[in-house]
């Protein structure tokens, strides 16, 4: 790719003619926005996205830096997250019958985990605390030390059960549940060890894999009298942080989705491009009054997968500045105003970068391919429905030819096509 892009621009520069030609020409006369005025406008949506992706970055620093504070030897990261072989389920499946079991071991559950907190040098029913205010569990209940909670109601157990385990009562395994919460990680190492002890038969080590939000706890599963429990271990410095931590995990789910490598990937981008401190204007005119060509393509990449295509179109506007003779950019910018409905703009953009492509890379390049799918799919998008379904089908032709019919390319060809028809 960087081999073709630079043929093209030497091309460009020295044998450009007929839409080669214009197309870097159209790009080099394009108008700078950031000379337009010294405020980059921002919608709603780009505000929020924003505003969020500040808060996550805040939040975020603020676990992982109390983490490091209070859990310096990292005991945990010993543990391994485990589930058994076979898929966790209660002994019971008829949901009354369960219920009735449940109720029966509770006091057992309590007397235990009492046991367990009172050993670890903590009082059960102390309020949990953190830099001397109260840890809420809800609105207005507070975190104690130990908190069991009521049994999980018949209604709620029938809502989750539908939900989530196609009507399985079985599967539900926390209606039996508790918090603990520790000050310190020697409470954290007795009380973990003490879990182990107990014959955990599942558990979810968040404390060693936080989530993309920096929040960490454990989650154990343990059996009394044959019906599966739940023990939530947490630490008071970093569930301060939960509700808030909530808010982002809810917020950004979708977007951090995927395996770790994907969620790393992204973190890292979020951390380049964030100033969690920052006024929203000054970070994002400093960004786009810089020449730093990768910290934009980051950015760009950060709020292309999150769907902003208003911040999406800014970025790639100044990255075209920086770029004029990237036909890769030219691209990202035309796919932008495509997802923001500027069809006309687009069009003439994707067709330029097909005529483009076709000149420098050859007509069945993948690069050329991908211009031909994305002119059809702008032209659909405006009911130009017979000039879409003919390249369509001509796209469709070239990938099978040189890809073959099961290939990704191929596969998305198929499905323009049957947009358009």
């Amino acid at each position: 790719t960087k081999a073709n892009l630079e043929n093209l621009q030497a091309m460009g520069n020295k044998h450009a003619t007929g839409s080669t030609s214009k197309l870097l020409d159209n790009i080099r006369k394009m108008k700078s926005f950031i000379l337009s005025g010294k405020k980059v406008h921002l919608n709603a949506e780009t505000k929020a996205n924003l505003e969020n992706l500040q808060g996550l970055t805040r939040s975020r620093n603020a676990m992982i830096a109390n983490a490091a504070k209070v859990l310096p030897k990292k005991y945990m990261n010993q543990y391994d997250s485990f589930s058994p072989d076979s898929t966790l389920c209660q002994p019971e499946k008829d949901l009354d019958e369960l219920l009735l079991r449940c109720q029966k071991i509770l006091p057992m559950f309590k007397q235990k985990l009492t046991k367990i907190t009172k050993a670890a040098g903590l009082d059960p029913d102390k309020v949990a605390t953190w830099q001397g205010k109260e840890i809420m569990l809800t609105s207005d209940t507070p975190y104690t030390s130990l908190t069991v909670a009521p049994l999980k109601t018949k209604a709620r157990c029938a809502e989750k059960a539908e939900n989530e385990y196609d009507g399985d009562f079985s599967r539900i395994v926390d209606i039996v549940r508790a918090s603990i919460v520790v000050a310190n990680e020697d409470q954290l190492i007795f009380v973990a060890r003490a879990l182990h002890n107990e014959g955990a038969v599942r558990l979810k080590n968040r404390f060693k894999e936080p989530l993309f939000t920096g929040y960490s706890d454990a989650l154990y599963n343990l059996k009394v009298d044959g019906i599966v429990c739940e023990v939530q271990l947490h630490v008071s410095a970093i569930v301060a942080h939960k509700e808030e931590s909530h808010h982002y995990y809810v917020y950004f789910r979708s977007f951090f989705a995927g395996n770790i490598a994907v969620c790393e990937k992204r973190i890292a981008m979020l951390e380049t491009c964030i100033d969690p401190e920052a006024d929203l204007q000054t970070m994002l005119w400093g960004m786009l009054t810089s020449e730093d060509k990768d910290l934009i393509r980051n950015m760009y990449s950060l709020v292309y997968e999150m769907g902003d295509y208003n911040l999406c179109e800014i970025l790639c506007r100044r990255l075209c500045e920086l770029d004029p003779d990237n036909l890769t950019r030219m691209d990202d910018l035309a796919t932008a105003l495509l997802g923001k409905c500027k069809y006309a703009e687009a069009e003439m953009l994707f067709r330029q970068c097909l005529e483009a492509s076709k000149t420098s890379l050859g007509e069945t390049h993948p690069n050329t391919l991908n211009s031909m799918d994305n002119l059809a799919t702008v032209l659909n998008s405006q009911g130009k429905c017979t000039e879409a379904e003919m390249l369509s089908r001509e796209c469709l032709g070239a990938c099978k030819t040189s890809f073959g019919e099961t290939h990704p390319n191929t596969i998305n060809s198929i499905n323009n096509l049957a947009g358009a028809l």
